[in-house]
């Protein structure tokens, strides 16, 4: 039988039990929060609780369905060792890297279509030279082809600077990912 003088200890049992599983609970949603793999040794960690206490079928339900929804979103264990600012840069260096090839593709498509304009061009004006006009327009073309040939050399130019862009940035996604990969297992090894 309970006396008067144990319900103030029955109060503060309760309460203390309260508030473990609320910290369970907000460990639980602050993990999903930052994309922490979710495991029930995991929450007891982060909640400072027993084992015990997250396998209680009410917290367990609540886990259960937190690590389901990890893994149906497409979990990456990988992502969440990356911090935040660094898959940021990461992305970055893609877009960027993106960008220049696609830059380089239009840069090819245009030079293609000036070159047959060109000749479709100078295959016209050739039809309606006559004989005399032909010694005057030959050195114009001349020109013009010198012209044009070192338009190509700038644009040539243009797309191997592109590409020496492309490979910095391809080795420092690399370096990137290696060094992140070691400072994650650093920071694992220190634990």
């Amino acid at each position: 039988m309970t006396t008067s003088s144990d319900l103030p200890l029955v109060r503060a049992r309760k309460q203390v039990s309260a508030e473990k599983r609320q910290r369970v609970l907000d460990a639980v949603r602050d993990m999903q929060e930052s994309g922490v793999r979710i495991s029930f040794a995991a929450v007891a960690r982060s909640a400072r609780v027993s084992e015990g206490l997250v396998h209680d079928p009410t917290l367990k339900k609540s886990i259960a369905e937190a690590m389901a929804k990890q893994e149906a979103d497409g979990f990456d264990p990988d992502a969440s060792r990356v911090p935040v600012r660094s898959r940021v840069t990461t992305d970055s260096l893609r877009q960027d890297l993106e960008l220049a090839r696609a830059e380089v593709r239009d840069l090819r498509r245009e030079n293609r279509e000036l070159r047959n304009r060109l000749h479709r061009t100078l295959g016209a004006e050739m039809n309606a030279l006559t004989q005399q006009d032909s010694l005057a327009r030959i050195d114009d073309l001349e020109r013009r082809n010198r012209d044009l040939l070192a338009e190509l050399d700038a644009t040539q130019a243009q797309c191997r600077t592109l590409d020496q862009e492309k490979s910095t940035l391809e080795e420092d996604l690399m370096a990137s990912r290696a060094a992140h990969t070691r400072l994650m297992r650093q920071a694992n090894t220190a634990r």
